[in-house]
Protein backbone atom coordinates (compact mmCIF):
# COMPACT_ATOMS: atom_id res chain seq x y z
CA UNK A 1 0.00 0.00 0.00
CA UNK A 2 1.42 3.38 -0.99
CA UNK A 3 2.56 5.72 1.80
CA UNK A 4 1.85 9.42 2.16
CA UNK A 5 4.66 11.83 1.31
CA UNK A 6 5.72 13.18 4.72
CA UNK A 7 7.80 15.97 3.16
CA UNK A 8 4.66 17.75 1.90
CA UNK A 9 3.33 18.31 5.43
CA UNK A 10 6.65 18.93 7.16
CA UNK A 11 9.64 21.16 6.74
CA UNK A 12 9.78 24.19 4.50
CA UNK A 13 6.49 25.46 3.08
CA UNK A 14 8.21 26.61 -0.12
CA UNK A 15 9.58 23.11 -0.63
CA UNK A 16 6.09 21.65 -0.22
CA UNK A 17 4.71 24.20 -2.65
CA UNK A 18 7.42 23.39 -5.22
CA UNK A 19 6.82 19.63 -4.99
CA UNK A 20 3.15 20.10 -5.84
CA UNK A 21 3.46 23.08 -8.18
CA UNK A 22 5.83 22.00 -10.96
CA UNK A 23 3.84 18.85 -11.89
CA UNK A 24 0.56 20.82 -11.88
CA UNK A 25 1.93 23.63 -14.05
CA UNK A 26 3.39 21.13 -16.52
CA UNK A 27 0.15 19.11 -16.46
CA UNK A 28 -1.94 22.16 -17.33
CA UNK A 29 0.50 23.14 -20.06
CA UNK A 30 0.09 19.67 -21.61
CA UNK A 31 -3.70 19.99 -21.33
CA UNK A 32 -3.53 23.14 -23.41
CA UNK A 33 -1.05 21.76 -25.96
CA UNK A 34 -2.97 18.77 -27.30
CA UNK A 35 -5.96 20.97 -28.20
CA UNK A 36 -3.57 23.30 -29.99
CA UNK A 37 -2.08 20.38 -31.95
CA UNK A 38 -5.59 19.27 -32.95
CA UNK A 39 -6.18 22.73 -34.39
CA UNK A 40 -2.88 22.58 -36.31
CA UNK A 41 -3.83 19.21 -37.83
CA UNK A 42 -7.32 20.40 -38.75
CA UNK A 43 -5.92 23.58 -40.30
CA UNK A 44 -3.53 21.58 -42.49
CA UNK A 45 -5.63 18.54 -43.42
CA UNK A 46 -9.29 19.68 -43.41
CA UNK A 47 -9.85 21.71 -46.60
CA UNK A 48 -11.72 25.00 -46.38
CA UNK A 49 -11.35 28.53 -47.72
CA UNK A 50 -11.91 30.11 -44.29
CA UNK A 51 -10.69 27.27 -42.06
CA UNK A 52 -14.22 26.07 -41.44
CA UNK A 53 -12.90 23.04 -39.54
CA UNK A 54 -11.13 25.22 -36.96
CA UNK A 55 -14.24 27.35 -36.57
CA UNK A 56 -16.43 24.25 -36.15
CA UNK A 57 -14.28 22.84 -33.34
CA UNK A 58 -14.03 26.20 -31.58
CA UNK A 59 -17.79 26.83 -31.68
CA UNK A 60 -18.58 23.28 -30.51
CA UNK A 61 -16.18 23.49 -27.57
CA UNK A 62 -17.52 26.86 -26.45
CA UNK A 63 -21.07 25.48 -26.34
CA UNK A 64 -20.00 22.20 -24.77
CA UNK A 65 -18.09 23.84 -21.94
CA UNK A 66 -21.11 25.93 -20.89
CA UNK A 67 -23.22 22.79 -20.57
CA UNK A 68 -20.75 20.85 -18.44
CA UNK A 69 -18.74 23.48 -16.57
CA UNK A 70 -20.75 22.86 -13.40
CA UNK A 71 -18.82 19.63 -13.03
CA UNK A 72 -15.98 21.95 -12.02
CA UNK A 73 -17.99 22.59 -8.86
CA UNK A 74 -17.72 18.92 -7.93
CA UNK A 75 -14.04 18.76 -8.86
CA UNK A 76 -13.04 21.88 -6.91
CA UNK A 77 -15.07 20.96 -3.82
CA UNK A 78 -13.68 17.41 -3.90
CA UNK A 79 -10.08 18.65 -4.22
CA UNK A 80 -10.38 20.91 -1.18
CA UNK A 81 -11.86 18.16 1.00
CA UNK A 82 -9.35 15.54 -0.18
CA UNK A 83 -6.41 17.89 0.46
CA UNK A 84 -7.65 18.56 3.98
CA UNK A 85 -7.89 14.84 4.79
CA UNK A 86 -4.59 14.14 3.03
CA UNK A 87 -2.97 16.44 5.59
CA UNK A 88 -4.46 14.17 8.28
CA UNK A 89 -3.32 11.09 6.32
CA UNK A 90 -6.88 9.75 6.42
CA UNK A 91 -6.75 7.32 3.48
CA UNK A 92 -10.26 5.97 4.03
CA UNK A 93 -11.87 9.42 3.99
CA UNK A 94 -9.89 10.47 0.91
CA UNK A 95 -11.17 7.41 -0.97
CA UNK A 96 -14.74 7.94 0.23
CA UNK A 97 -14.78 11.59 -0.87
CA UNK A 98 -13.38 10.68 -4.31
CA UNK A 99 -15.87 7.91 -5.02
CA UNK A 100 -18.82 10.00 -3.82
CA UNK A 101 -17.72 12.78 -6.20
CA UNK A 102 -17.17 10.18 -8.94
CA UNK A 103 -20.72 8.80 -8.51
CA UNK A 104 -22.46 12.16 -8.65
CA UNK A 105 -20.25 13.30 -11.54
CA UNK A 106 -21.02 10.14 -13.55
CA UNK A 107 -24.75 10.49 -12.89
CA UNK A 108 -24.78 14.15 -13.88
CA UNK A 109 -22.72 13.64 -17.04
CA UNK A 110 -24.22 10.39 -18.33
CA UNK A 111 -27.77 10.74 -17.09
CA UNK A 112 -28.41 14.43 -17.76
CA UNK A 113 -25.77 16.19 -19.84
CA UNK A 114 -25.30 13.47 -22.49
CA UNK A 115 -28.95 13.02 -23.60
CA UNK A 116 -29.89 16.67 -23.14
CA UNK A 117 -26.82 17.91 -25.02
CA UNK A 118 -27.38 15.48 -27.92
CA UNK A 119 -30.99 16.62 -28.33
CA UNK A 120 -30.42 20.37 -28.17
CA UNK A 121 -27.15 20.51 -30.16
CA UNK A 122 -28.87 21.74 -33.38
CA UNK A 123 -30.72 24.46 -31.43
CA UNK A 124 -27.50 25.61 -29.77
CA UNK A 125 -25.73 25.96 -33.12
CA UNK A 126 -28.71 27.79 -34.63
CA UNK A 127 -28.66 30.16 -31.65
CA UNK A 128 -25.02 30.96 -32.38
CA UNK A 129 -25.94 31.60 -36.02
CA UNK A 130 -23.05 29.76 -37.67
CA UNK A 131 -22.86 29.40 -41.43
CA UNK A 132 -24.07 26.18 -43.05
CA UNK A 133 -20.59 24.73 -43.65
CA UNK A 134 -19.59 25.28 -40.02
CA UNK A 135 -22.93 23.86 -38.85
CA UNK A 136 -22.42 20.70 -40.89
CA UNK A 137 -18.97 20.13 -39.35
CA UNK A 138 -19.90 21.21 -35.82
CA UNK A 139 -23.04 19.15 -35.27
CA UNK A 140 -21.53 15.62 -35.27
CA UNK A 141 -18.47 16.86 -33.35
CA UNK A 142 -20.61 18.54 -30.68
CA UNK A 143 -22.88 15.51 -30.32
CA UNK A 144 -19.85 13.24 -29.96
CA UNK A 145 -18.53 15.45 -27.15
CA UNK A 146 -21.87 15.30 -25.34
CA UNK A 147 -22.31 11.53 -25.66
CA UNK A 148 -18.82 10.71 -24.40
CA UNK A 149 -18.37 13.73 -22.12
CA UNK A 150 -17.88 11.44 -19.12
CA UNK A 151 -14.42 10.30 -20.28
CA UNK A 152 -13.17 13.89 -20.40
CA UNK A 153 -14.50 15.12 -17.12
CA UNK A 154 -14.07 11.97 -15.04
CA UNK A 155 -10.42 12.13 -16.12
CA UNK A 156 -10.27 15.71 -14.82
CA UNK A 157 -11.93 14.56 -11.59
CA UNK A 158 -9.47 11.69 -11.18
CA UNK A 159 -6.29 13.67 -11.83
CA UNK A 160 -7.58 16.42 -9.53
CA UNK A 161 -8.04 13.84 -6.77
CA UNK A 162 -4.49 12.55 -7.22
CA UNK A 163 -3.14 16.11 -7.08
CA UNK A 164 -5.09 16.94 -3.93
CA UNK A 165 -4.01 13.70 -2.22
CA UNK A 166 -0.35 14.59 -2.78
CA UNK A 167 0.36 12.54 -5.91
CA UNK A 168 0.90 15.24 -8.56
CA UNK A 169 3.50 13.21 -10.47
CA UNK A 170 0.99 10.39 -11.03
CA UNK A 171 -1.58 12.90 -12.27
CA UNK A 172 1.07 14.33 -14.60
CA UNK A 173 2.02 10.91 -16.02
CA UNK A 174 -1.64 10.06 -16.68
CA UNK A 175 -2.11 13.36 -18.50
CA UNK A 176 1.06 12.82 -20.57
CA UNK A 177 -0.38 9.43 -21.60
CA UNK A 178 -3.74 11.04 -22.33
CA UNK A 179 -2.23 13.84 -24.42
CA UNK A 180 0.05 11.44 -26.33
CA UNK A 181 -2.84 9.08 -27.17
CA UNK A 182 -5.01 12.04 -28.15
CA UNK A 183 -2.38 13.37 -30.57
CA UNK A 184 -1.69 9.96 -32.12
CA UNK A 185 -5.36 9.01 -32.54
CA UNK A 186 -6.29 12.44 -33.87
CA UNK A 187 -3.38 12.45 -36.34
CA UNK A 188 -4.31 9.00 -37.67
CA UNK A 189 -8.03 9.75 -38.01
CA UNK A 190 -7.80 13.35 -39.24
CA UNK A 191 -5.27 12.54 -41.96
CA UNK A 192 -6.45 9.02 -42.82
CA UNK A 193 -3.12 7.33 -42.15
CA UNK A 194 -2.69 3.77 -43.41
CA UNK A 195 -5.87 1.67 -43.39
CA UNK A 196 -7.89 4.35 -41.58
CA UNK A 197 -10.22 6.69 -43.49
CA UNK A 198 -9.73 10.45 -43.33
CA UNK A 199 -12.43 11.60 -40.89
CA UNK A 200 -11.41 15.26 -40.60
CA UNK A 201 -13.05 17.13 -37.73
CA UNK A 202 -14.89 14.10 -36.36
CA UNK A 203 -11.54 12.27 -36.22
CA UNK A 204 -10.27 14.95 -33.84
CA UNK A 205 -13.39 14.43 -31.73
CA UNK A 206 -12.82 10.67 -31.52
CA UNK A 207 -9.26 11.24 -30.33
CA UNK A 208 -10.48 13.74 -27.74
CA UNK A 209 -12.98 11.34 -26.11
CA UNK A 210 -11.16 8.02 -26.62
CA UNK A 211 -7.75 8.91 -25.12
CA UNK A 212 -9.00 9.82 -21.60
CA UNK A 213 -11.05 6.60 -21.51
CA UNK A 214 -7.85 4.57 -21.88
CA UNK A 215 -6.10 6.66 -19.22
CA UNK A 216 -9.05 6.13 -16.85
CA UNK A 217 -8.75 2.35 -17.22
CA UNK A 218 -5.04 2.53 -16.34
CA UNK A 219 -5.76 4.70 -13.28
CA UNK A 220 -8.34 2.27 -11.95
CA UNK A 221 -5.94 -0.61 -12.54
CA UNK A 222 -3.33 1.19 -10.40
CA UNK A 223 -5.95 1.70 -7.68
CA UNK A 224 -6.85 -1.98 -7.80
CA UNK A 225 -3.18 -2.93 -7.34
CA UNK A 226 -2.81 -0.57 -4.37
CA UNK A 227 -0.34 1.70 -6.19
CA UNK A 228 -2.19 4.92 -5.28
CA UNK A 229 -3.21 6.68 -2.08
CA UNK A 230 -6.83 6.54 -3.23
CA UNK A 231 -8.14 2.98 -2.83
CA UNK A 232 -11.11 1.23 -4.41
CA UNK A 233 -13.96 0.76 -1.91
CA UNK A 234 -14.28 -2.69 -0.37
CA UNK A 235 -18.00 -2.52 -1.04
CA UNK A 236 -19.37 -0.53 -3.97
CA UNK A 237 -22.22 1.90 -3.25
CA UNK A 238 -24.59 3.18 -5.91
CA UNK A 239 -25.63 6.23 -3.90
CA UNK A 240 -23.26 8.86 -2.49
CA UNK A 241 -23.01 9.94 1.14
CA UNK A 242 -25.26 13.00 1.08
CA UNK A 243 -23.44 14.69 3.95
CA UNK A 244 -20.18 14.57 1.97
CA UNK A 245 -22.01 15.57 -1.22
CA UNK A 246 -23.43 18.63 0.56
CA UNK A 247 -19.93 19.71 1.64
CA UNK A 248 -18.53 19.19 -1.88
CA UNK A 249 -21.28 21.32 -3.43
CA UNK A 250 -21.04 24.03 -0.75
CA UNK A 251 -17.30 24.44 -1.34
CA UNK A 252 -17.35 24.06 -5.13
CA UNK A 253 -20.58 25.72 -6.28
CA UNK A 254 -19.20 29.30 -6.38
CA UNK A 255 -16.44 28.09 -8.75
CA UNK A 256 -19.01 26.41 -10.99
CA UNK A 257 -21.22 29.49 -11.16
CA UNK A 258 -18.21 31.65 -12.01
CA UNK A 259 -17.29 29.23 -14.80
CA UNK A 260 -20.81 29.30 -16.25
CA UNK A 261 -20.86 33.11 -16.31
CA UNK A 262 -17.43 33.35 -17.97
CA UNK A 263 -18.28 30.78 -20.63
CA UNK A 264 -21.69 32.28 -21.39
CA UNK A 265 -19.77 35.46 -22.17
CA UNK A 266 -17.65 33.43 -24.60
CA UNK A 267 -20.78 32.06 -26.31
CA UNK A 268 -22.19 35.56 -26.70
CA UNK A 269 -18.91 36.72 -28.22
CA UNK A 270 -19.03 33.86 -30.76
CA UNK A 271 -22.64 34.82 -31.53
CA UNK A 272 -21.57 38.43 -32.11
CA UNK A 273 -18.79 37.27 -34.45
CA UNK A 274 -21.42 35.23 -36.35
CA UNK A 275 -23.30 38.44 -37.14
CA UNK A 276 -20.28 40.00 -38.85
CA UNK A 277 -19.22 39.69 -42.51
CA UNK A 278 -16.99 36.68 -43.19
CA UNK A 279 -17.95 35.29 -39.78
CA UNK A 280 -16.38 31.87 -40.33
CA UNK A 281 -12.91 33.37 -40.72
CA UNK A 282 -13.52 35.43 -37.58
CA UNK A 283 -14.56 32.34 -35.60
CA UNK A 284 -11.46 30.51 -36.84
CA UNK A 285 -9.21 33.37 -35.77
CA UNK A 286 -10.85 33.56 -32.34
CA UNK A 287 -10.52 29.80 -31.86
CA UNK A 288 -6.85 29.68 -32.83
CA UNK A 289 -5.64 32.89 -31.18
CA UNK A 290 -7.66 32.94 -27.96
CA UNK A 291 -9.12 29.49 -27.30
CA UNK A 292 -5.83 27.72 -28.08
CA UNK A 293 -2.76 30.00 -28.07
CA UNK A 294 -3.77 32.24 -25.19
CA UNK A 295 -5.19 29.30 -23.24
CA UNK A 296 -1.69 27.82 -23.02
CA UNK A 297 -0.88 30.77 -20.73
CA UNK A 298 -4.12 30.55 -18.74
CA UNK A 299 -3.94 26.76 -18.27
CA UNK A 300 -0.46 27.21 -16.78
CA UNK A 301 -1.72 29.82 -14.33
CA UNK A 302 -4.52 27.46 -13.28
CA UNK A 303 -1.80 25.02 -12.22
CA UNK A 304 -0.30 27.62 -9.89
CA UNK A 305 -3.72 28.42 -8.43
CA UNK A 306 -4.55 24.75 -7.83
CA UNK A 307 -1.21 24.06 -6.17
CA UNK A 308 -1.59 26.94 -3.71
CA UNK A 309 -5.08 25.79 -2.75
CA UNK A 310 -4.02 22.17 -2.26
CA UNK A 311 -0.90 23.01 -0.21
CA UNK A 312 -2.91 25.39 1.95
CA UNK A 313 -5.48 22.77 2.88
CA UNK A 314 -2.88 20.03 3.47
CA UNK A 315 -0.84 22.28 5.80
CA UNK A 316 -3.98 23.49 7.55
CA UNK A 317 -4.99 19.91 8.35
CA UNK A 318 -1.47 19.01 9.48
CA UNK A 319 -1.39 22.05 11.78
CA UNK A 320 -4.69 21.04 13.34
CA UNK A 321 -3.29 17.58 14.10
CA UNK A 322 -0.10 18.82 15.74
CA UNK A 323 -1.78 21.57 17.79
CA UNK A 324 -4.66 19.41 18.94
Amino acid sequence: MKRFDEEIVSGNVLNSLWKLTWPLVLLNLINGMHGFIDQVLIGHFVPGENNEGNAAVGVAWQLFIVMVVLIASISHGMNVLIARHAGRQDRKMISTIFFDAFLIGAFFLVGIVAPLGYIISPQLLHFIGVEETVYRLSLPYLRLLFIFNWTLFLMILLTGAFQAAGEPKLALLLNILNAGLNIVISFVLITGLGIFPSLGVIGAGIGTVLAPGISLLLAFYLMLRGKTLIQLPSRWRWFPNFHILKMIIRVGLPTGIQGVVLNIAGVLLIKYISSMPNSTAGQSAYTICYTQLFSIVTWTSFGLRSACSVVGKILEADLCIHTG
